[in-house]
């Protein structure tokens, strides 16, 4: 094979290596390029993987094959070093093969001498049809979904939205009515427009009772798109806060956003978080939930609390998770379950892994509160902590998507619980460099050294916090 055809090949792996990047932070960041560009958490990984090597292709072209080499390795040890791969959706799989369409037609009709010109267009190529494929193919999914909703006559729709605990509500609202109604919930943390299309075209079985979906937005008319969707019939709005709020820019876009959620043709009632009670006029039936509860006892035992005159046990822990359940009780008694039911339900709640979850079968105490990012909740889970007297360790990246201000709060409150902090990325490094002591603290400049680090400073009956875990390009 002569030299010509080895650089051809060099050049074809390079453009493959450049956009198996490009996809992949296109899939951490819900395929947004202007998050990728503005907002990505690691912005030197752009400069050390496209970059620099596209300058060093275009403007050098010298030692060319020691080059591929180079940026080869390079790229293969950053990717297998993630925590978040690659996964192959059939989005991805249209991506490959628009780009290797590209790079065919390119290498057959663009004469020898421009080839080294094709690499950023092939790429640019393949984005813009994906793209394009995807307006056309999820229009045809969004009308069959909103086909199938209309065709259920007997289906109730409830949609959630909140700044934090829509996964939570979501998931104790649906084991609250689950034994009386033939319930569905939409899976894991969906909650995007085209996520949900997705469940209800594949997973939303036609006899289902009672649909429980939690709407989510990253910027205004995100909400709205999925209310005209569901066109619901009732709807949860929970605590909004300035989550997201590099996203939103202010306060009032997200209350704006939130609210979106109560216009349905549809809605009979709304459920407002007591916080939200004097944020928005309302113009349509709603109810405010957690207004009368009383936390008789919140610890790593589970919380006991008074609602609406009725005492309720359960063994979920931390009391802002009386909130959550207060709504699900509105909403049981809505629907005319009785007392009984409700108690026994809330009862036997069961822990939603990675959110202030206590696991067993060790001889240490350890809360698995990994995907819970917000503040609210964060201070919950170190106000449990607090109440084990010995010795208690946290691993944490701190609050992602959020203000310093919040930041240099929750590392007060750590350093002033914990004997350990353990700090897993490198997006608030500063400030819990500078709000906790010394000898507490211990950085890890790799997640994947973790597991050794906690062989080796942990004893039995310590207490390990797992907050708010983020991925290695956080």
């Amino acid at each position: 094979m002569n030299l010509i055809n080895m650089d051809i090949i060099g050049q074809i792996l390079f453009t493959i290596m450049l956009s198996l990047y490009l996809i992949l932070n296109l899939q951490w960041y819900n395929y947004s390029l202007s998050r990728v560009m503005f907002k990505h958490h690691k912005k030197k990984h752009h400069f050390i993987y496209f970059i620099i090597p596209l300058v060093y292709f275009y403007l050098l072209d010298i030692y060319m094959l020691g080059f591929y080499l180079i940026y080869f390795v390079f790229f293969f040890w950053w990717y297998f070093t993630q925590d978040k791969k690659l996964i192959i959706t059939s989005k991805v799989q249209r991506f490959i093969f628009l780009l290797l369409s590209s790079i065919i037609i390119s290498y057959i009709y663009i004469d020898e001498a421009y080839y080294n010109l094709m690499i950023l267009p092939n790429i640019a190529i393949a984005i813009i049809l994906m793209n394009i494929s995807d307006i056309f193919i999820m229009k045809y999914y969004k009308k069959k979904a909103k086909n199938k909703l209309l065709s259920m006559d007997n289906l109730i729709i409830i949609a959630i939205t909140a700044s934090y605990g829509k996964t939570s509500i979501k998931n104790f609202l649906y084991n609250t009515l689950k034994s009386s109604y033939n319930t569905y919930k939409s899976p894991k943390s969906v909650n995007t427009i085209n996520g949900i299309i997705q469940d209800i075209n594949t997973n939303l079985d036609t006899d289902t009772e009672i649909y429980i979906v939690e709407a989510g937005a990253r910027r205004s008319g995100d909400i709205l798109e999925i209310s005209k969707l569901l066109n619901h019939h009732y709807a949860i709005i929970g605590d909004i806060g300035e989550q997201h709020i590099e996203y939103f820019k202010s306060y009032e876009n997200i209350l704006n956003t939130k609210f979106e959620l109560i216009q349905s043709n549809r809605l009979k009632k709304v459920f407002l978080h007591k916080n939200n009670k004097d944020k928005k006029e309302i113009k349509t039936n709603y109810a405010i939930y957690g207004e009368d509860i009383n936390i008789i006892n919140s610890s790593l035992d589970g919380i006991t609390f008074e609602y609406k005159q009725s005492t309720y046990k359960s063994q979920l822990l931390g009391s802002f998770n009386a909130n959550n359940l207060s709504v699900c009780i509105d909403i049981a008694k809505e629907f005319k379950i009785n007392d009984f039911k409700i108690s026994k339900a809330i009862e036997d709640m069961p822990f939603i892994p990675h959110r202030l979850q206590r696991l067993t079968n060790t001889d240490k105490i350890i809360i698995d509160d990994s995907f819970n990012g917000n503040y609210k909740g964060i201070s919950e889970a170190i106000k449990i902590s607090s109440t084990y007297n010995k010795r208690k360790i946290i691993i944490t990246c701190g609050l992602v998507e959020s203000t310093k201000e919040l930041n240099i709060k929750i590392a007060k409150k750590m350093n002033e619980t914990f004997d350990k902090i353990i700090i897993t990325a490198s997006l608030n490094r500063d400030i819990f460099k500078e709000n906790i002591n010394k000898e507490k603290l211990i950085i890890l400049k790799n997640k994947n050294k973790l597991e050794g680090t906690l062989k080796e400073i942990t004893k039995k009956e310590d207490l390990i916090l797992f907050s708010n875990d983020a991925p290695n390009y956080i």
